[in-house]
């Protein structure tokens, strides 16, 4: 720290030079941020239960290691407010202006402090670096093409970038050359060279660089399918600070691929992930609580999880899916106090990110007029959308408003054909409905035994209960099939194991029989 001046007798005091003006956005601090995980904590020796994000390096003589950081420190708050993850103060440092002053608290091992770092100019800085050879300077100055922050948005001057980022060895740099690759929308694509890149980022240290790799193991991509290597070169990602990749840790363990299914640790993977600003990673993490996997059941807990991810920020835009779940909860008052309007604002939210149940969900939300004035030509509308999208539910409502003519000319033909769509994309209740229409000559459906068994088998197989008691009354009749008592005595019990209190009753007479 400078020593002050001392001023003599007779000697004016002289006023303290002005701050230079702002010379423009976006900031930076001269560091490279990254989440803090329980490897890297260690490593930094901060005690248990340290928050923060992490200096992984700090650029010699840039504006952080001028205001005395260091690599290790831990960066708390910015001013008074509390940092949450790497990418949220990455992207507020880009939103501010070189030359301004930003007010950093930190913590060094056992020991808090604050340091006022003076900003630069990105472009400026980062274009420096990569001329004088410093791949990280190149990368940096990549992501800013890539985004259009100070410069106008260019993806082919950003990959050029990424690409000599990784000859000048950075290990983020070959991360991003690599990803652009394989997408191929500015570089021819290349599989092959891609693959390389992650392997030459994931062994340089860069945590996106395992993800990726990981990628192509999950999906076999450009490699032969391997899950459990990908969970490893995930894990990897995740204790490098990568939040998407604690996701697919999570997800991995949630679903057991490449290694056992484990609850606790996909919660363990999904909450650091959320932590660190990934959407994905609060909605799946809701969904644990919502249903008790792995946790007690917590409402509403989930319901803030699902609220998080929806309104995602500035490390993402948010999960559709998470605002769908959060509307589901609003509907039916689970976690939080039941509000129509709300559910349809988040649906209709859902809907235009094209998560297809949610536009079938807001359909009957319109077809009610709950929530929403009653519509029910928009209602059949978002059906339809529905159902373009693959929705079972959608083909299945759409089926019931043109069976009936309720926002859109009565058609029978029509209704038929979406029972069957629905049926075939596996909604039981399509093809419990058909089968009803086949077994009776109803609506429009000819007459037709065998094939209404075939249609209530579906139905069970998809444990709707009806689909079972009405094939078994089949077999018990010998209508369409075979007379079968006890094949019929099978499907009675079946149906009543899932709820129908008739097929416990029709199960008891058919054994005393």
């Amino acid at each position: 720290m400078a020593a002050a001046l001392v001023l003599g007798p007779g000697c004016a005091a002289h006023k303290p030079p002005a701050e230079p003006p702002p010379v423009g956005g976006p900031a930076t601090v001269g560091a490279q941020l990254q989440d803090l995980t329980e490897s890297s904590r260690v490593a930094a020796r901060l005690h248990t239960g340290s928050r923060g994000v992490l200096l992984a390096t700090v650029d010699p003589g840039g504006p952080a290691a001028r205001a005395g950081l260091r690599a290790g420190d831990l960066i708390t708050a910015v001013g008074d407010t509390p940092v949450t993850n790497a990418c949220r103060l990455e992207g507020e440092i880009l939103d501010r202006e070189g030359g301004r002053e930003l007010r950093l608290g930190f913590r060094r091992r056992d020991r808090d402090g604050e340091k006022t770092v003076r900003l630069e100019n990105g472009v400026v800085y980062h274009a420096k670096a990569c001329d004088a050879g410093r791949g990280e300077g190149c990368y940096r100055l990549a992501v800013l093409h890539a985004l259009g922050k100070g410069v106008p948005r260019d993806p082919a001057r950003a990959a050029q970038l990424f690409e000599q980022a990784c000859r000048q060895g950075s290990a983020d740099g070959c991360a991003a050359a690599g990803h652009v690759r394989l997408m191929g929308t500015v570089a021819e694509k290349d599989e092959a060279a891609a693959r390389g890149m992650f392997e030459r980022a994931c062994e340089g240290g860069s945590a996106g660089g395992c993800a990726h790799l990981a990628f192509l193991y999950a999906t076999g991509t450009g490699a032969d399918n391997d899950d459990r290597r990908a969970t490893q070169l995930y894990v990897r990602s995740c204790d490098g600070g990568d939040a998407k990749g604690c996701y697919n840790v999570g997800l991995m363990y949630e679903k057991g691929r490449g290694v056992p299914i484990d609850l606790a640790r996909a919660r363990e993977a999904y909450t650091q992930a959320c932590q660190g600003g990934s959407s994905l990673g609060c909605t799946n993490l809701g969904f644990l609580y919502e249903h008790g996997h792995g946790v007690p059941v917590d409402e509403p807990r989930a319901a803030t999880l699902y609220e998080k991810a929806c309104e995602g920020g500035s490390c993402d835009d948010g999960d559709a899916k998470g605002c769908h779940n959060l509307a589901i909860l609003l509907r039916n008052g689970r976690g939080v106090a039941r509000d129509l309007a709300r559910a349809a604002t988040l649906y209709a939210r859902a809907c235009e990110a094209r998560d297809a149940t949610a536009c079938a969900n807001l359909g009957a939300l319109y077809g009610a007029g709950e929530g929403v004035t009653r519509d029910e030509a928009y209602a059949a509308h978002l059906y339809a959308r529905a159902c373009d999208m693959g929705e079972p539910l959608g083909c299945y409502d759409l089926a019931v408003v043109y069976g009936t003519g309720t926002g859109v000319p009565q058609d029978e033909a029509r209704a038929a054909h979406l029972y069957q769509q629905a049926c075939e994309t596996g909604d039981p209740v399509g093809c419990l409905d058909l089968g009803v229409m086949s077994w009776s000559g109803e609506a429009g459906v000819p007459r037709d035994e065998a094939r209404a068994a075939s249609l209530f088998q579906s139905a069970c197989d998809g444990a709707e209960p009806r689909g079972c008691l009405n094939l078994g009354r089949m077999y018990e009749e010998g209508q369409g099939v075979s007379r079968d008592a006890g094949r019929a005595l099978v499907l009675f019990r079946k149906a009543c194991e899932l709820g129908h209190a008739a097929a416990c009753t029709e199960a008891s007479r058919l054994a005393g029989s």
